[in-house]
């Protein structure tokens, strides 16, 4: 049997800016229980799944890349609290998706009233939806993990969607 580990940047910068993508298939399948089971054993790790049972191994982000999602984070969350219409999320919450996988945004966002139908233990959990609104900001690494995000297939259940990669001229306003 052998295990697959690649690298979705060819060239990575250096230590802490790279992503892997394990292909589990010749040895398991992991399940979305088995998923949520790892990631409890290894709450240090930034772990994702794809819909067909790859884990994603995300490293840190630089001082830059961290920088600029707070930015971003903070813009959703006040333009959340002058509207009041829903709640949002940064990069550290798991969404189990329709398809199949499990994905952090970095920030996401999701009218009240689905936040209101979850029971409190899915309010624990992964939530078990696809968010209404997600931003993904692009490092190196994540630009081909953010092409095969399932979010971006929720066919109609993700309808703002965006990732960019930002310049010292882009404006978060």
């Amino acid at each position: 049997m052998q295990m697959a580990i690649y690298s979705t940047n060819p060239n990575p910068p250096f230590c802490g800016m790279t992503s892997f993508v394990l292909d589990l298939s010749p040895i398991v399948t992991l399940t979305r229980a088995e998923f949520q089971k790892l990631c409890a054993a290894n709450p240090d790790m930034k772990l994702e799944r794809s819909a067909s049972g790859e884990l994603i191994v995300m490293s840190p982000t630089g001082g830059e890349t961290g920088n600029r999602n707070s930015e971003l984070t903070a813009e959703v969350v006040v333009w959340n609290k002058q509207s009041q219409l829903g709640k949002t999320f940064d990069s550290s919450t798991g969404f189990a998706l329709p398809q199949g996988g499990d994905r952090c945004p970095d920030v996401a966002w999701i009218p009240l009233v689905k936040w209101e139908a979850l029971t409190p233990e899915e309010r624990r959990s992964f939530l078990p939806l696809c968010p209404d609104f997600v931003i993904e900001l692009l490092s190196s690494s994540d630009i081909a993990v953010y092409r095969s995000m399932e979010y971006m297939g929720c066919r109609g259940q993700c309808p703002l969607r965006g990732g960019f990669t930002p310049t010292p001229r882009t404006s978060l306003r």
